[in-house]
């Protein structure tokens, strides 16, 4: 036996395919809505065509003046272009383009902005502006209004940055001229503060006057008297110049002076750099670019968004398909069920013992396959399961309770035929309806056994109370040529909780699992019925009961309840699956199973 709670594992989610399965209606459903709905959109869709502009983008400011900045944000300017081809600056400047174009109709921006397409590659600066429109004419003369408007948008903003900055080349330059004022005045102040320089510089003025005459009257060839006395003036005229040339370079020597001619002339290159930078900004803006280096207008538009009715359908149902499988999943992975018979051990850690197939699936009327078709799968599966307790020995006890998480849950079948099976082997079996809200399997066994479906008086209460002695209250269910005892509830009114927790109880389950081979007790829900699992702890051992398709929480509860009463969990037998190719077998070889050589024993 494994006890309660040991070797469990994690919780496990279900595949595509199983819930897809599972939940195929759902899968089917959607697949047909979304076909219909999609060849009612194909139907109903009013015809649109495109056209395509495509352009070349540059960047104005790549070689001009105006930026210095242009490495900086070379990456993102492609991205800006296509951003500003989308804005409204540029849909209301093509609506004025396409002002009184009857071919074009009335458009608004919102209308050219929301059926405009603006595409673009990392790679290059190839812009593709795309409009959808109702006509050919209106798609193709739309898209070339948007590349046309874009280009006089960029053209505007160059012209403006022009104009911004000549004005301040010409404020720069106006602050220039107003400095060299400034310096002169300084100079001339300067000068001011040495009288004889004034002399000197008039002085110097006379004397180079002087020399130009007298040179000129000396070629006119004169007398040599005159021409002695003209060179002896021209010495002493020389000679009066050196002296003012040395009293300059005196004067220049003044760090005052100095420093008011070097700021001068720095004023007056600068002026000189202003003005020259102003005389190539204005050539620039004259000549300014519109962004664009290529400019292909579209020629023609092309017919979309029709694929047909038969593709339109076809999309829809795979599109449907795909969202319902999406949705069986989720509704799969919220409700977890066991959809095969060796799952349930990831949860309960306990091992298979048989799994039993659903009686419809063989074509099975009744509720005893080991009783009424022993040749059925159904029935060989119960035999696994007595096989494998009878192999166990007394290694596992001899006393069994099955349970289920809720009611239905093939508790009371499975009693019936387990005993069933391990009387046909020769055991001595005793089966303890302990349900005692239903005793469905007295009724069961009772009706197969033939005997009239009438109350029986005495049972386990009688017995344990010291009413009345243990063969008086048993029945002996014969079933051919075996047969098996039933001990059902009895009459004796009890608090059922208190019943099977008394220490009487305790001791009349050992008695009666040294009398019997086996000792097969039938149960309340175990998630339903508090005494339930005080019932399994009075077991040797529990088999679970696991339906197919049953919830895995259910069985996580199961389990945690007989850890909690701390029961053992010998196996689960997994109940109501669907009926798999080996586990059909032939007559010939079913016969030696039975032991009747191919004659149906009932």
């Amino acid at each position: 036996m494994i006890p309660a709670g040991e070797n469990k594992a994690p919780s496990f989610e279900p595949t595509i395919l199983e819930a897809a399965t599972r939940y195929w209606v759902l899968v089917v459903g959607m697949g047909v809505l979304f076909g219909l709905l999609a060849a009612l959109y194909g139907i109903t869709r009013p015809v649109q065509y495109a056209a395509a502009a495509a352009l070349v983008v540059e960047d104005p400011a790549a070689n001009s003046l105006l930026d210095n900045n242009t490495a900086a944000r070379a990456d993102r300017y492609l991205l800006d272009q296509m951003q500003i081809m989308e804005t409204a600056t540029v849909a209301t400047g093509a609506l004025e383009i396409l002002a009184g174009d009857e071919e074009v109709g009335s458009l608004t921006i919102e209308d050219i902005q929301s059926n405009l397409s603006i595409e673009g590659t990392s790679v290059s600066d190839l812009v593709t502006i795309t409009y959808t429109g109702e006509t050919p004419e209106q798609a193709v003369k739309v898209s070339d209004a948007i590349a046309r408007a874009y280009q006089q948008v960029v053209q505007e903003e160059q012209s403006r940055s022009a104009e911004s900055a000549l004005e301040e080349l010409d404020r720069s330059v106006e602050n220039i001229e107003s400095n060299i004022e400034a310096v002169d005045e300084a100079i001339a102040a300067v000068r001011s503060g040495a009288p004889h320089r004034e002399a000197l510089e008039a002085q110097l003025e006379e004397s180079i006057a002087e020399i130009v005459d007298l040179q000129a009257e000396l070629v006119a060839g004169p007398s040599a008297e005159r021409a002695a006395a003209i060179r002896t003036r021209l010495l002493d005229l020389q000679t009066q110049i050196a002296t003012v040339r040395t009293l300059r370079e005196v004067d220049a020597a003044d760090p005052q002076a100095a420093a008011l001619r070097e700021e001068r002339q720095a004023l007056i290159a600068r002026r000189s750099s202003l003005i020259t930078t102003r005389s190539d900004l204005v050539i620039e803006s004259q000549l300014s670019s519109t962004g664009v280096a290529f400019y292909s207008p579209p020629l023609a538009a092309a017919r979309v968004g029709s694929l047909g009715l038969v593709r339109m359908l076809a999309v829809g149902v795979l599109g449907g398909l795909a969202l319902g499988v999406a949705l069986a999943y989720l509704l799969a992975s919220r409700r977890r069920v066991f959809t095969d018979r060796d799952t349930p051990e990831l949860v309960l850690g306990s091992p298979l013992l048989a799994d039993v197939p659903l009686f419809s699936d063989e074509h099975l009327k009744g509720e005893l396959p080991a009783l009424e078709a022993p040749r059925s799968a159904a029935a060989e599966a119960y035999r696994f399961v007595a096989a494998s307790l009878s192999l166990a020995g007394s290694g596992v006890g001899n006393t069994f309770v099955a349970v289920s998480p809720l009611n239905g849950g093939g508790k009371t079948t499975t009693v019936a035929n387990l005993g069933i099976a391990l009387a046909r082997e020769g055991q001595s079996v005793l089966v303890i309806d302990a349900d005692f809200g239903n005793q469905e399997l007295t009724k069961l066994l009772r009706a197969a056994a033939g005997e009239p479906p009438g109350e029986v008086p005495v049972g386990i209460t009688e017995v344990v109370s010291g009413q009345t002695f243990l063969n008086a209250a048993l029945q002996t269910i014969r079933l051919g040529d075996y047969e098996m005892t039933l001990l059902s509830r009895g009459t004796q009114p009890v608090l059922a909780v208190e019943f099977f927790r008394s220490p009487a109880t305790r001791q009349f389950f050992k008695q009666v699992g040294d009398k019997y081979d086996f000792v097969l007790i039938d149960t309340p829900p175990l998630l339903q019925v508090a005494y339930s699992g005080s019932i399994a702890a009075l077991a040797d051992g529990a088999i679970a009961v696991v339906d197919h398709e049953s919830p895995v929480r259910q069985a996580e509860d199961m389990l945690s309840r007989l850890d909690f009463v701390k029961a053992n969990l010998a196996g689960y037998l997994y109940n109501r699956a669907p009926l798999r190719r080996e586990m059909t077998v032939v007559d010939g070889s079913m016969g030696d199973v039975i032991g009747d050589r191919g004659r149906v024993v009932k």
